[in-house]
């Protein structure tokens, strides 16, 4: 299991020896600590595409309606903030062969779209936009639909709320944060040498994570089971080569 808000906390500030207590400027250690480590979740989370951040999320679609906020919340209840979606599909209420969404933009889709009205334009949907945390699909849906989503999301920055929390990246990143975090409380202290040594460290520790992760294949299969839906076509698999 992943290490805690505390565990990373009480770790990072033992790489700092007798600087470990105190204030860094007016804001005590463990503030600035903290800071470190969200710093460094964010750091890595929006370089990467990180298997643990990987979600599911279903909608309802109603015959006719075309807008609808995104999903607040996970398959399993838990909630999210998205970063990317990744895949969408529709299956149409009664059926069980799924239909592909394609992205598009919002200045394609008032170009495509926009002088259409619902009442002449509704059908199975085959496009969406996505801004503002809005969904807009078209055609207009032509019935009761629900839409499948496979989404990345951002992780949760710890605070005095959650610290007893695991990091969500993953295990394989408990000593790249760590790292991370430490690197950047010694540059705070104008510790240069001491900087650079666990600047390294960072690099090192994050190289040996990414190639871990990367020869994890657990997310990808999950893509054609979201809840059970049929996946017929071969580009809605990740397991077959295309």
């Amino acid at each position: 299991m992943s290490r805690t808000g505390t565990q990373l906390l009480n770790d990072v500030k033992g790489n700092l020896g007798n600087r470990s207590d105190g204030y860094i400027g007016n804001q005590a250690i463990d503030t600035v600590t903290v800071k470190a480590i969200n710093l460094a979740q964010l750091n890595i989370s929006r370089k990467y595409q990180l298997p643990n951040l990987l979600r599911n999320a279903t909608l309802a679609l109603t015959s006719v309606a075309y807008q609808y906020s995104f999903p607040t919340t996970d398959t399993n209840a838990n909630a999210i903030t998205v970063r990317n979606i990744l895949v969408t599909y529709l299956v149409k209420s009664g059926e069980t062969t799924s239909t592909p969404l394609i992205r598009i933009s919002v200045s394609k889709q008032d170009h495509a779209f926009g002088y259409i009205s619902s009442s002449s334009s509704t059908g199975t949907p085959r496009y969406y936009t996505y801004y503002n945390n809005k969904l807009e699909f078209f055609p207009y849906p032509d019935g009761a639909y629900t839409a499948y989503f496979r989404l990345c999301v951002w992780h949760t920055d710890f605070d005095d709320n959650n610290m007893g929390t695991a990091q969500a990246l993953g295990t394989e990143f408990d000593d790249v944060i760590e790292n991370f975090a430490t690197m950047v409380l010694y540059k705070k202290l104008q510790q240069i040498d001491d900087a650079a040594f666990w600047n390294n460290e960072y690099k090192l520790s994050l190289r040996e994570a990414i190639k871990s992760v990367r020869h994890n294949p657990d997310w990808k299969p999950s893509v054609a089971t979201l809840e059970g839906a049929g996946v017929t076509q071969p580009w809605l698999n990740p397991t077959v080569r295309r």
